[in-house]
């Protein structure tokens, strides 16, 4: 999976950071935008579906979750704390799924893809 680190506008000391979130340099074109509320110990899409997403998590547990071609699950953290933020691709095709694993604390994802979300164009997968 492609991770890419976000430039933020300005960054503090104390970790405060401001992004834009409509300059950030995707592999594809922005069609759909989102956002996305994982409440504590939950998981989101554990699915596949033909388009392209970008991920920015704002979140400090939370593990992506996907399988390779071999059907193999592979997990890398999203964000740690004190991280420079960044950016996960998911290519088109990928079954996956973001776990948060905070017990007390939400994670937020901004989501990017290149096409509009349909039930049709996405399918559930057990990746998790």
């Amino acid at each position: 999976m492609k991770q890419i680190k976000i430039k933020p506008r300005y960054s503090k000391k104390n970790g405060q950071m401001s992004i834009d979130i409509d300059r950030n340099e995707l592999p594809f074109e922005v069609k759909d935008k989102a956002v996305v509320y994982i409440p504590p110990k939950a998981v989101a899409g554990n699915h596949i579906h033909s388009r392209q997403e970008a991920l920015v998590c704002l979140g400090e547990n939370v593990d992506f979750i996907w399988l390779d071609k071999a059907g193999k699950q592979r997990i890398t953290k999203m964000h740690q704390r004190g991280q420079q933020l960044i950016i996960t691709i998911v290519p088109s095709g990928v079954p996956h799924a973001v776990r948060n694993n905070s017990t007390s604390q939400p994670a937020i994802l901004i989501e990017y893809a290149d096409e509009q979300i349909t039930p049709a164009t996405q399918q559930p997968a057990k990746v998790i």
